[in-house]
């Protein structure tokens, strides 16, 4: 695809602050940037989201929050049992500093978004949103304090096969001090752009209240909106080309999505690859600007024939 796009293709140089080989670099023009390729694989029954046990949530419950409900998101489990006296201390420290009228007027004057606390120990990191109780609801000793929680995969629509990789390869090589994409072969059985869409940008959330237009933010646990996202920034995009295979390579249109962390350096856009930006966390998408076959150099229909051919023998 890049030599069909008319760049120049180096493999494995020598390149960034750690002394590695990436797997590309690539010259168009008088620009140049890398490619990392990864393969990532996931099998209907992989449950790729950890799940909120019964004990963590009746711990969540338990932390008096008579001014706010939570969303709940484990970002990774710990081999062993969370502490949950821990745990419940912090969220009610947290919580105790927080003032809802507050919290209700920075998003309706100026589009705050919600409060977020990532509470990390003994290998788990769990992230919370809080958000407002409406006053006629607050105190009510009866209430939920966790309101919002996926419990696996298929029915959250999240996957973290996209971040995981990303991360991964994000991190090998150190400064590059030139535009990094890391390319993912997305091996799954049901494909979903919100997966990768959450995975990199963070899940999207809206929030409604009684007497008020509603809001739209994102939690913050995306590959580069994580608070604890340790160089994150270091990824231009991500190229993605979901179950590739070469029966459909001259089909298959390879998607950019692209960093908004202003710590990125831009990458170049090939004409075959689509685009995904994030701004004002809404999504952008932008169409390619030639079909994915010129660039592997393969007729629009290949490959052509019956996929099965019998023989005029039986075989």
């Amino acid at each position: 695809m890049l030599l069909g796009s008319g760049c120049t293709v180096e493999i494995e140089q020598a390149l960034g602050s750690r002394g590695k080989n990436p797997d590309f670099l690539v010259t168009q023009g008088d620009e140049q940037f890398v490619i990392e390729a990864i393969w990532t694989t996931q099998r209907v029954g992989d449950i790729t989201h950890s799940v909120l046990t019964p004990s963590l949530i009746d711990a969540i419950d338990s932390v008096p929050s008579p001014d706010f409900f939570l969303s709940v998101l484990i970002n990774k489990s710990g081999s062993v049992a969370p502490p949950l006296k821990r745990l419940k201390a912090g969220l009610t420290r947290w919580l105790a500093d927080l003032d809802p009228d507050r919290v209700l007027a920075d998003q309706d004057q100026h589009n705050v978004a919600l409060p977020t606390h990532t509470w990390q120990e003994t290998g788990w990191s769990i992230s919370f949103q809080a958000i407002p109780r409406s006053p006629d609801r607050r105190g009510i000793p009866s209430s939920k304090t966790a309101v919002m929680y996926p419990e696996m995969a298929w029915l959250s629509g999240r996957s973290d096969l996209v971040f995981n990789a990303v991360k991964k390869k994000g991190k090998k090589y150190g400064e590059l001090s030139l535009p990094f994409i890391v390319a993912v072969g997305h091996a799954t059985p049901f494909p979903e752009d919100e997966d990768i869409e959450a995975s990199l940008y963070g899940s999207a959330v809206e929030y409604t209240r009684p007497g008020s237009a509603s809001t739209f933010s994102r939690l913050p646990d995306g590959y580069w909106t994580t608070p604890h996202n340790d160089g994150h920034g270091r990824v231009s995009g991500v190229l993605i080309a979901n179950n590739p295979g070469p029966w459909n390579w001259a089909k298959k249109t390879p998607v950019l999505w692209q960093s908004p962390d202003p710590n990125s350096i831009k990458a170049p856009v090939l004409p075959t690859w689509a685009t995904v930006q994030v701004a004002d966390e809404q999504i952008e998408r932008q169409s390619p600007a030639a079909p994915a076959h010129t660039a592997v150099r393969l007729t629009e229909q290949w490959p052509t024939g019956d996929p099965f051919p019998r023989h005029a023998n039986g075989g």
